[in-house]
């Protein structure tokens, strides 16, 4: 008997300090998610408790010192898969009124975004990313992502991303015809490294473009190369800034970027 209420009170125990654990400050979660991420992240304010947190005025600042703002992120904390060695997040972005949802794994030496999609306002990436922010443009990105593994600050050594950029316009186009719509395609393999394509999807598009993306398994260093072309009907300020691509050919403009380096 004295036993069994040893054992019952144990279980009590452990109940009692799980739940206490659960109810802690929603900072806690965030200060040991934020260790373990291959980005910089910094925030204005959290509410809610380690199980569900809600963080306002999130920074997301990646390498090369670009960064993404977010106005709201709601993490939600699995504790019970630390039993298998890993902290399964569950996220979910909200910008006006638009949103993308995933599930991320942390574990001791490497994350995995085994999961995510939903849609975002371009205009809401555009500051931390200088071309973008340069050009001024907004439209729509949505995109897919499923299993995409990496060490800590390292590049993806697994994993699939699509991201398909939509009625792309800005204010000093001059004209009520969009940019254009793109997709980009991702794929990470160990053996093959970080390979992948951008296209043109739209017919009626002021700026075709379609290049390779490339990167050696030896290398931390991500390429693309690929070409640019205006249509006839461009307005003559896409013309002028067409050189700012690359380098001119015979009409077109050849890019050749080095986009990432951890």
């Amino acid at each position: 008997m004295n036993k069994r209420w040893i054992y019952l009170g144990g279980v009590a125990l452990l109940v009692f300090f799980g739940a206490l654990l659960l109810r802690a400050p929603a900072v806690w979660v965030l200060h040991g998610v934020s260790g373990r991420l291959p980005v910089e992240m910094a925030w204005s304010r959290v509410s809610g408790t380690v199980s569900e947190a809600n963080v306002y005025g999130l920074w997301v600042t990646f390498p090369g010192q670009r960064w993404i703002y977010f106005e709201k992120v709601t993490l939600r904390a699995s504790f019970l898969s630390l039993l298998a060695g890993r902290l399964k997040l569950h996220w979910h972005i909200d910008e006006n009124d638009r949103q993308i949802t995933g599930v991320t794994h942390l574990g001791l030496k490497t994350w995995q975004l085994s999961g995510a999609s939903g849609k975002l306002p371009l205009s809401s990436l555009s500051p931390g990313l200088p071309e973008l922010d340069l050009a001024r443009l907004d439209g729509q990105v949505a995109l897919q992502a499923e299993a995409i593994s990496a060490a800590y600050g390292a590049l993806p050594f697994e994993g699939k991303l699509a991201v398909l950029l939509e009625d792309l316009h800005s204010p000093w186009l001059k004209t009520n015809q969009p940019l254009g719509n793109y997709r980009m395609e991702l794929q990470a393999g160990r053996q093959s490294g970080i390979t992948g394509y951008l296209k043109t999807t739209s017919e009626t598009a002021l700026l075709f473009m379609d290049g390779q993306f490339k990167q050696d398994p030896a290398s931390r260093n991500l390429h693309f190369s690929g070409q640019a072309r205006l249509s006839p009907n461009a307005p003559a300020t896409l013309q002028r800034i067409l050189p700012m691509l690359g380098r001119t050919n015979h009409g077109r403009v050849d890019i050749n970027r080095q986009l990432i380096s951890p």
